[in-house]
C-alpha cells in the first residue's frame, strides 16, 4: 500500500531550513528541527523541503519539483521518499498536531557523546559576559592579546623548566583547583564569545561525564549556520581565552613568588594540548571537522569500516556484489586524504584504547572498596586536624576511581538506549504504509 496521492503533506512546523558550508562538491543545506535533532540534505531534497513549506499532495509535490527544478522525479520515488522523511520526523501530513516526546533527544545513543548532562547557567545570564569577551575576537585585538600570550610562555617557561620542574609541595591546591576551575569557565566562555563575535545565539552551559571525565560544556549547535573560518573560530575560542590566564598567572608568580601559579600555567597547557587531539569529540575534533567541511567524522569512520569490511567479502568470493559507493567522491581531494588518515589512525586507535581501558577498569573494580575504606580513614583524621588540604587530596584520589567504575555503567546505559531507539524506529517503520 502507497500513501494517499490525495493526502496533503507538509515540512514540520518549527523546522528551519539552512545553508550549509562543506567541502562537497555540491551545494549542502541543514534541516533543523524543533526538537533538536538535524540532518543535513543535498539541493535536491532542499527543493523538495523548500516546496513543502506549502501543503501539497504527491502528484502536486512532483509537478512542482518539475516545475522548479527542470527535472522529473518518478511518483514512486518520491512516495518513498516521502515515507522516509515521515519516519525522521522532517515531514507530517497537513494539519496535524504533531508533538514531539519530550525528552526523547535527550537520551545517551552516542558513545562518544556527553552521558551525563546538566544545564548550570542559562544563556541570558552568559550572554552579558560573553559580549564582554567578544572584544578579544577583533582582529587588530586578537593579535596583540596572541603576542602577549606567546612571550608569557617564553618567560614562564623560564621560570617553570622545560620539562616542567616544578616543587609541588609549595603548591597551595585549593588555590589551584579554585583558579583552574575559574580557567574552564572562562573557556566555555569563550565559545560563546566567538558566537558573540558572528552575531550567532548560543544555549546553555552545563556539566557532563565525557568517558569518565567530568567536562563542562556549552551549547553552540547554532554555529553549524556559520562559515567554517568563522565556525573554526568558535571552536578555538575556547583555547584562546583560557590561554590569557598564562600572562595572568605569570604576573602574579613575579608579585608573589608563590609556584602555584606557574602550576596552573603548565596545567593549562597540558589540558589544552590535550584538548587538541581529534579523535575524542573535544575542541580538535571539531575543528578538524569544521577546517575540512566534514560533519560527523566519528560516522564517517564507521561507515569506512563497514564498507572496508564489505569490500574484502566481496573480493574473498563471500560477498555477490561489491560495496555501494562511499561518501568519499563528493569531497575535494585534500579533504578524501585527511579523511583517508584520519580514518586508518582510528581503525588502529580506537581498538588500542579499549584493550587499555579493559584492565584498567577491571583494577578500579576490584580495589575500589580497599580504596574507600582506607580513604574514610583519613578524611576522618584529615577532618579532626581541620587539614583542608589533606580533606581534598583523598577526595582526588577518590574521584578519579569513582568515574572510572561508573564507565561501564554509562556504556552499558548508551547500549540499552540505542537498542531502544533502533527497535522504536524498526516498529515506526514497520507501521509506515509500503509501496505497492
Amino acid at each position: 500500500m502507497s500513501l494517499s496521492l490525495t493526502t496533503q503533506f507538509e515540512l514540520k512546523p518549527g523546522a528551519q531550513i539552512v545553508e550549509f558550508d562543506s567541502s562537497t562538491h555540491e551545494k549542502s543545506y541543514r534541516v533543523e528541527l524543533a526538537d533538536g535533532r538535524h540532518f543535513q540534505v543535498n539541493a535536491k531534497l532542499h527543493t523538495v523541503l523548500e516546496i513543502l513549506r506549502t501543503p501539497l499532495t504527491m502528484p502536486a509535490l512532483a509537478a512542482a519539483f518539475q516545475q522548479h527544478s527542470g527535472q522529473s522525479i518518478a511518483l514512486d520515488q518520491l512516495q518513498q521518499l516521502n515515507q522516509q522523511l515521515i519516519a525522521q520526523g522532517v515531514v507530517v501530513e497537513a494539519g496535524s498536531n504533531v508533538v514531539d516526546a519530550e525528552g526523547s533527544s535527550n537520551l545517551p545513543t552516542d558513545y562518544l557523546g556527553l552521558q551525563y548532562r546538566r544545564d548550570l547557567l542559562s544563556p541570558a545570564v552568559l550572554a552579558p559576559l560573553a559580549r564582554l569577551l567578544q572584544v578579544c575576537f577583533n582582529r587588530g585585538v586578537a593579535l596583540v592579546l596572541l603576542a602577549i600570550i606567546a612571550v608569557a610562555h617564553v618567560l614562564a617557561y623560564r621560570e617553570i623548566g622545560f620539562p616542567p620542574d616544578l616543587a609541588m609541595e609549595g603548591v597551595s591546591w585549593p588555590l589551584f583547583y579554585g583558579l583552574f576551575l575559574l580557567t574552564i569557565l572562562f573557556h566555555e566562555l569563550g565559545h560563546l564569545a566567538a558566537c558573540h563575535r558572528w552575531h550567532c545565539p548560543h544555549g546553555p552551559l552545563g556539566v557532563g561525564l565525557y568517558f569518565f571525565y567530568p567536562v563542562f560544556y556549552v551549547d553552540v549547535t547554532a554555529a553549524w549556520r556559520l562559515n567554517r573560518y568563522q565556525r573554526a573560530i568558535v571552536d578555538v575560542g575556547g583555547v584562546y581565552i583560557q590561554l590569557l590566564f598564562v600572562p595572568l598567572a605569570l604576573l602574579l608568580f613575579w608579585l608573589t613568588q608563590d609556584p602555584t601559579y606557574l602550576m596552573l600555567i603548565a596545567v593549562i597547557d597540558l589540558v589544552i594540548l590535550g584538548n587538541f587531539e581529534p579523535f575524542m569529540k573535544l575542541d580538535g575534533y571539531w575543528l578538524l571537522s569544521d577546517l575540512t567541511g566534514v560533519p560527523n567524522l566519528h560516522a564517517r569512520t564507521g561507515e569506512a569500516a563497514k564498507r572496508l569490511w564489505a569490500w574484502t567479502l566481496w573480493r574473498l568470493g563471500r560477498r555477490s556484489a561489491a560495496p555501494a559507493a562511499s561518501a568519499f567522491g563528493q569531497w575535494t581531494g585534500w579533504v578524501r586524504v585527511v579523511l583517508f588518515v584520519y580514518i586508518a589512525l582510528s581503525l588502529v586507535l580506537w581498538p588500542l584504547l579499549l584493550l587499555a581501558m579493559v584492565p584498567l577498569i577491571i583494577d578500579a573494580v576490584l580495589t575500589y572498596p580497599a580504596l574507600w575504606q582506607t580513604a574514610i580513614a583519613a578524611l576522618i583524621e584529615a577532618n579532626a586536624n581541620g587539614d583542608i588540604g589533606a580533606m581534598l587530596a583523598q577526595l582526588n584520589t577518590l574521584f578519579m576511581p569513582t568515574l572510572t567504575v561508573l564507565t561501564p555503567v554509562l556504556l552499558l546505559r548508551v547500549s540499552w538506549n540505542r537498542m531502544r531507539k533502533d527497535r522504536k524506529a524498526k516498529t515506526q517503520s514497520a507501521m509506515q504504509p509500503q509501496p505497492a
